[in-house]
């Protein structure tokens, strides 16, 4: 706001006095909020007779669903009557005249909206030049760039052009009343929020186009960050006047005005979601990937690639060979499955790298949002659809079509729109069906993935033939690492997941006995306790040991222990002594399949009737992976001769042994 407006407001307020780099609430006389962040200068204080006054950007919170925090002004204005600025789409600066031909994004020496270079997508528009021969040839986005968005250029990174969803919300009966009203002199939209009282106006402004000015005073024409759904030369705005408010779609050169958006505070420092309930503790983001609000789509990512592209093929697939574009040809994130002429065999022969699960690199939750998020696995996916934890209803949000999925244990909900996927360079079916992507390759097949697929008649789990594909992701998080009590004379709680899992069925990561990071080879002669001829820690046989070196070292010290390097204290991988006693007091039983996505499992039942469940993911040695789905091998913190004590679950019961410390076992953490 400009300093006198804020002069203006404070007037109207009680003396508010605050600090530098803090936000300031300021309390109407009429019951609403406006807040400002104040800069980083030296401290700052605001009084009716006087003090320093800043010049920044006001919102206010309306309590909607989505958190957004809507604008107090127009780009361009110093109070909330004023018109401010016009822009065309996509453009930063207002200038004098609106026309085609002076449109930032028109061809040079054109004046036609078929010559737009920037910001197409395939509509079947085939005379326009974003198409060659009948050939979509254009960019493909959808969405401005942050470089091209009036609110991020003139304000910051803090804020952006609405969406079309966050004005539907806006606008939402369920959420506000619109009234066409008169607020100093100015006739406009008042929107007030049923949650808390708090409103915005939006004034009247009218529009530019050529070198004239238009309907000041009678209508407002707004626009959003979103090209239309129909056409690239139209992009998506907001109408008002006397008889309504509602989104539109038109030609993107006139000069309309623009109300910034932000995100919520909390969601400003992270990304929010949403606690449903479920038995995993899993909690579901609110939103898409690449969006900002739960109806948005979001961007479209190939399964274990990290950033949106402009084509989806399999030759543009990162895990591609080069050169190759047959799905037999991928070269990360292949198992021993049914494609023996793929080239992750070798005569038959399995020589693939055996990884089922995305490494966190690969992620495009955890490389987009950091690494408190993940891409679901098939087995959160699987809970979150199971109709005894949740109730899936095909609906519409704000007027995007989706599932609504609602926790039967709290009453909260998720919504996923449905986006549908993209394909070479087209996006069809968007509002009929929706492809989310897990983080888990199908349980038979390397060309295959785990998908949450729905349309208006089925939502399922199924796998799908979809790597190479631009799907949506929505992102999970767990709580803190769960453990149950098994009634254990020791008190010994046992954790509920694997190092490296989110569920209890979820293999999770292989670690050498003493090594605390997973990786792509298990031998010897990557072993970090072995120099080429000998030991150098943990060992008590000198005929082991590099040059006759002994350390009598028969526990492992916490920083080699996975469970401790990985989750923290008190956390650490079982003792002898303590598998032992879990063989000892408790029952077993070998689960078979019961759905798509579950492997063979060990459920183990402690004399309280406290449960684990302890996954079949074999071992991994300079073979790759074996024995998978038939045992589970789980390392202890001891070794005995000279080799690291595990725990053994199968068919056959729970059974203790020992072998070289360089093969990759699971981890099973524990905690007094």
């Amino acid at each position: 706001m400009k300093v006198r407006n804020i002069l203006a407001l404070l007037l109207l307020c009680a003396v508010v006095q605050t600090v530098s780099g803090q936000t300031m609430t300021v309390n109407m006389k009429d019951g609403s909020q406006y807040m400002f962040i104040v800069p980083e200068v030296e401290d700052v204080v605001f009084s009716e007779d006087g003090g320093t006054i800043f010049d920044e950007h006001g919102w206010v919170d309306l309590g909607l669903p989505s958190g957004t925090l809507w604008a107090t002004c127009n780009v361009g204005a110093g109070s909330p009557e004023e018109y401010g600025d016009y822009f065309a789409w996509g453009e930063t600066q207002p200038k004098d005249i609106y026309r085609w031909d002076n449109y930032q994004w028109m061809t040079a020496g054109q004046a036609s909206w078929s010559y737009i270079n920037k910001y197409t997508f395939s509509d079947r528009q085939t005379g326009a030049c974003w198409f060659e021969n009948g050939v979509f040839v254009g960019d493909n986005k959808t969405l401005l760039e942050a470089a091209d968005d009036v609110a991020t250029a003139n304000w910051g990174s803090e804020w952006q052009m609405p969406s079309p969803e966050q004005v539907n919300e806006l606008i939402n009966d369920n959420y506000t009343t619109s009234v066409w009203t008169e607020q100093g002199g100015v006739l406009g939209y008042r929107i007030t929020s049923l949650a808390n009282g708090n409103s915005i106006f939006l004034p009247a402004a009218g529009y530019r186009e050529d070198a004239g000015f238009y309907q000041a005073g009678t209508q407002g024409c707004y626009w959003t960050r979103s090209l239309s759904t129909s056409y690239a030369d139209y992009a998506t705005g907001y109408y008002l006047h006397g008889g309504g408010i509602g989104t539109y779609e038109n030609s993107r050169h006139p000069g309309f005005s623009v109300r910034p958006v932000r995100v919520s505070l909390e969601n400003e420092q992270q990304r929010d979601w949403v606690d449903l309930g479920l038995p995993s503790g899993t909690l579901w983001a609110t939103c898409n990937v690449g969006a900002g609000s739960p109806e948005e789509y979001g961007d479209f990512f190939a399964w274990g690639e990290t950033k949106p592209k402009d084509y989806y093929d399999e030759e543009t697939y990162k895990w591609m060979n080069a050169g190759q574009s047959s799905r037999g040809q991928y070269n990360k994130y292949t198992f021993a499955d049914i494609n023996f002429d793929a080239c992750w065999y070798s005569n038959k022969v399995f020589v693939g790298d055996g990884k089922t699960q995305l490494d966190s690199a690969d992620d495009a939750a955890t490389a987009n949002w950091g690494s408190d998020w993940q891409m679901p696995s098939m087995v959160q996916i699987h809970e979150l659809i199971n109709d005894n934890y949740t109730i899936s209803e095909w609906t519409q949000q704000n007027g995007v079509s989706g599932y609504r999925i609602t926790s039967r244990s709290n009453g909260k909900s998720i919504f996923l729109p449905a986006a549908s996927s993209r394909s070479y360079d087209e996006h069809w079916g968007q509002g009929l069906e929706g492809w989310y992507l897990s983080r888990s390759l199908a349980t038979f097949d390397s060309k295959d993935v785990g998908t949450l697929y729905f349309s208006p008649d089925i939502i399922s789990d199924e796998p799908s033939d979809v790597r190479h594909f631009g799907c949506t992701i929505r992102p999970v998080r767990t709580t803190e690492h769960g453990w149950v009590d098994l009634g254990l004379p020791s008190g010994t709680k046992w954790a509920t997941c694997n190092v490296g899992a989110y569920s209890p069925e979820e293999f999770g990561c292989y670690y050498a006995w003493g090594e605390t990071e997973p990786k792509s080879t298990y031998a010897w002669s990557t072993y970090k306790w072995y120099n080429g001829s000998g030991k150098t820690k943990y060992c008590t046989n000198s005929s082991h040991g590099y040059n006759g070196f002994t350390d009598g070292k028969t526990e492992l010290e916490p920083a080699d222990d996975a469970a401790t390097a990985n989750w923290g204290e008190p956390w650490h991988m079982p003792t002898s002594e303590q598998i032992d006693e879990l063989r000892a007091y408790c029952t077993f039983q070998f689960v078979e399949p019961h759905d798509n996505w579950s492997d063979e499992y060990i459920l183990v039942t402690g004399p309280n009737g406290g449960q684990i469940i302890l996954p079949t993911a074999g071992y991994y040695d300079e073979n790759g992976i074996d024995r998978y789905r038939y045992y589970g091998f789980f390392w202890s913190s001891s070794s005995v001769n000279n080799r690291g004590v595990y725990l053994s679950a199968s068919k056959d019961g729970l059974n203790m042994s020992n072998y070289y410390e360089y093969v990759g076992h699971t981890v099973r953490p524990v905690r007094p």
